[in-house]
């Protein structure tokens, strides 16, 4: 039977800790203080043709650029179009749909904290803005003449935009903040029509994909009273887990994750998980691949959990073991690396592999790594009383997080 009443705001965190959030920072408590002041003075990475200007995300002066067609290549795609200029292929609103949704929810948090209906209305905008204007996020089609996706990345840039959006949305609609319930229908008709196709049928085996595809499901189902959606982000995040997290109770290599005939043997496995010497436990993925894409899958799953907790229903619980045992090996994997960048006063050398490494090659893959961790520290340490002191040492010495899409600001959230 499909959920059929939920608990608002209920994306990532409810009115209680809205309530919390806002009296730790009257209060002048750390690290929510400064996680809002990080959070006031994050701005956009890059700007773009359309939004030549950069902005912070939470300034009252920032333009939404919405665009009625978005269009995100895969690394394929944009070859394609370099070779094949006479196509006119362009991506499009990439960059700008991103941005948009995260200073929405950087408004909506300022909305609450200070009672400042212009914050408010500035997410409303940006949300409006959207909803009025967007028409298709592009995936499948064109293809190129190999029959591969030109706009691949569109499936996972409906996934992150909804995760984030989702949760602005959430606490203008049910915070008195003069949303019309017109626009509301509005946004609830795109998030319905345009982002929740591409969210809630899956695809590829990357497991920051896996757990982008569940989060964003579940914001959806939730946001829109959608019990069937809602349901269907939660069977997809329960299938999910176990393929992307090893235990060595799997038994000697990972549960297949039973999404192609590509990883029937050993070898195919293996080079799924990025050809490790051993399975360990904890062994995430994409661990091999680079720790900040292993971040990234690992911070989707804890925010799905936790919004699937607002819900009544303990994802946390259920693979708790798996979790935690994911998050201790990773986040020991990033303090070691840490450290040893402190000790060393400069980045390691490229020989350099952290003690307990079991893949081939070791590489941050960018800035994603230092996002991620305040979510399930405060799930399994501060709500069920379970240890995690790798990750509580890594949470606490990359505190305050900043901009980060779908785990942006997570130590003003979560951070205690």
């Amino acid at each position: 039977m499909a959920t059929t009443k939920f608990v608002h705001p209920g994306i990532l965190i409810n009115k209680t800790d809205l309530e919390q959030i806002k009296m730790r920072i009257t209060a002048k408590q750390e690290p929510t203080t400064a996680a809002f002041t990080k959070m006031q003075t994050s701005g956009m990475s890059s700007v773009t043709p359309l939004r030549p200007k950069a902005y912070r995300f939470s300034s009252l002066t920032y333009p939404p650029c919405p665009v009625p067609q978005v269009r995100c290549w895969t690394g394929t795609g944009q070859a394609y179009a370099a070779m094949n200029p006479q196509l006119g292929l362009t991506e499009s609103g990439c960059r700008e749909q991103t941005d948009d949704a995260m200073a929405a929810y950087a408004h909506a948090l300022q909305w609450y904290v200070t009672g400042d209906i212009a914050y408010a209305n500035k997410a409303i905008e940006i949300m409006n803005a959207w909803a009025s204007t967007l028409k298709e996020i592009l995936f499948d089609q064109p293809r190129t003449n190999t029959g591969a996706q030109i706009w691949g990345n569109g499936k996972l840039q409906a996934g992150w935009t909804a995760s984030i959006i989702t949760r602005a949305a959430e606490i203008i609609r049910y915070s008195n903040a003069g949303w019309a319930a017109t626009d509301i229908t509005r946004f609830s008709d795109m998030l319905t029509n345009i982002y929740l196709p591409l969210t809630i049928s899956g695809w590829t085996s990357q497991s920051n994909w896996l757990m982008t595809f569940a989060e964003a499901t579940i914001n959806i189902g939730v946001f829109t009273n959608d019990g069937v959606a809602f349901d269907a982000g939660v069977a997809y995040w329960r299938a999910k887990v176990p393929t992307t997290i090893y235990l060595t109770t799997d038994g000697p290599t990972p549960i297949p994750p039973h999404l192609s005939t590509q990883f029937d043997t050993p070898a195919e496995m293996a080079s799924y998980w990025y050809n490790p010497v051993r399975y360990v436990d904890g062994l995430q993925e994409e661990t091999g691949r680079d720790l900040s894409h292993m971040a990234m899958g690992l911070g989707a799953m804890s925010n799905a959990a936790a919004t699937a907790g607002i819900q009544g229903l303990n994802l946390f619980g259920e693979q708790g073991a798996r979790i935690v045992a994911g998050y201790e090996l990773n986040a020991g994997f990033v303090n070691q690396y840490l450290d040893e960048v402190a000790r060393l006063g400069s980045t390691p050398p490229a020989t350099w592999r952290p003690a307990g490494w079991v893949n081939p090659r070791f590489s941050l893959g960018g800035e994603a790594f230092k996002g991620g961790w305040e979510v399930v520290h405060k799930a399994y340490a501060s709500k069920f009383g379970i240890p995690m002191p790798n990750t509580l040492k890594l949470a606490k010495r990359l505190r305050p997080t900043g901009a980060a899409m779908h785990l942006s600001w997570e130590t003003l959230t979560h951070g205690s």
